[in-house]
This record gives C-alpha cells, sequence and structure tokens, in this order.
C-alpha cells in the first residue's frame, strides 16, 4: 500500500511541475571565437526551451539549440556548427530580471574552414565530436512573453582532437567561448 501511495504521489508532483511548465522558442547571435590568436566572428543561434518549476523562484531550464560558432583571422575563418544541449538553473528578481547558470553539452554536426578566396574545406574529422561548456546568463522579461537574454559560454576543454593529423603535424589545443545575445517568445505562461 506504500508503494502505491508513493507512485501515485509521484506521479501526481511531475504531472503537476510539469503543468506548470512554460515552454518557448528563441533565436540571437553568437559572438565566438577560438581561443587562439584570432578574431571573433558572429553567428547564428536558435531554438526551443522549457521553463521547469523549482520553486516561487527557481527553474530548471533545459533547451535544445542550433549554435554556430564563427572564427576567422587575416588569411580565412573557421565556422563550427552545434547541436548544443544546455541545462540552466535560473533565479528570477523582482522585475523581471533573471539569472541563470548551468553545463551545456555540444554535438558538433561541422566544422568548415573558409579562405580569403573563397575556398571551403571541411574541417569536421579536426575536431572533437562534442564538447562540455559552461554557461553563465541573465535576461529580463518584457511584454507580450517576450525576453531578452545574454549570456557567456567558456568550453571546459580543447574543442579540437590532440592527435596528430599528419606525421609530426598536430592542431594546437582550442577553447571556445562565446558571448550569445537572443530574444526568446514563452508560448505558455
Amino acid at each position: 500500500m506504500k508503494k502505491v501511495f508513493l507512485i501515485l504521489s509521484s506521479i501526481a508532483i511531475v504531472g503537476f511541475c510539469f503543468a506548470q511548465t512554460n515552454y518557448g522558442l528563441k533565436a540571437g547571435v553568437n559572438l565566438s571565437k577560438l581561443i587562439v590568436r584570432d578574431n571573433g566572428q558572429s553567428g547564428f543561434n536558435g531554438g526551443v526551451f522549457a521553463q521547469i518549476p523549482l520553486g516561487r523562484k527557481f527553474f530548471l531550464q533545459p533547451e535544445l539549440q542550433y549554435d554556430q560558432m564563427k572564427s576567422g583571422t587575416d588569411n580565412g575563418s573557421i565556422s563550427l556548427n552545434y547541436l548544443s544541449v544546455p541545462v540552466t538553473f535560473k533565479l528570477k528578481t523582482a522585475g523581471g530580471f533573471s539569472i541563470y547558470t548551468g553545463p551545456q553539452i555540444g554535438l558538433l554536426l561541422s566544422a568548415k574552414a573558409k579562405d580569403n578566396k573563397g575556398i571551403s574545406e571541411d574541417l569536421t574529422k579536426l575536431f572533437e565530436s562534442s564538447s562540455f561548456s559552461w554557461i553563465v546568463g541573465a535576461g529580463i522579461d518584457l511584454p507580450y512573453n517576450i525576453s531578452l537574454l545574454a549570456r557567456y559560454q567558456f568550453t571546459a576543454g580543447s574543442v579540437t582532437k590532440t592527435n596528430d593529423i599528419a606525421p609530426g603535424l598536430r592542431l594546437p589545443e582550442m577553447n571556445l567561448s562565446a558571448i550569445n545575445i537572443a530574444v526568446a517568445y514563452t508560448l505558455k505562461k
């Protein structure tokens, strides 16, 4: 009887939490750079999110998003495209402000280099198939379920493979950092 009560209580709590969950869409720009002597460039980001209440002011916010990270030098640019899954813990404060932090896993979809002459080359095999990042950000809720968001993302390790790409030739370790600016629309409140 205790097990049945515990199971039914758990189902009711989970159902209540999901009944309170908000969903939304977001899109914005990534200002990213590989931590090597390069110049950051802008790329696109967009995705979906859910806000699961953990209390009156605390939320768990899992997301699924596409991230285009670009970086360049005087000789050309590199574009890394990821399917990212951030899971952040969010604190909403007075006046619609919020702060959040949490981990993100990025699954590399493609990596391409383009030189100044417009010639492209696939570099996917030279980069790790996944990356682990940490996110710190803030946002403000506006009328009509719109939010403005800004976050900083930095990888915990190198995004390049450490093995030789040719005998005696190895890519330098490169870390990725990005400032992400986005507009979000919450579908359910």
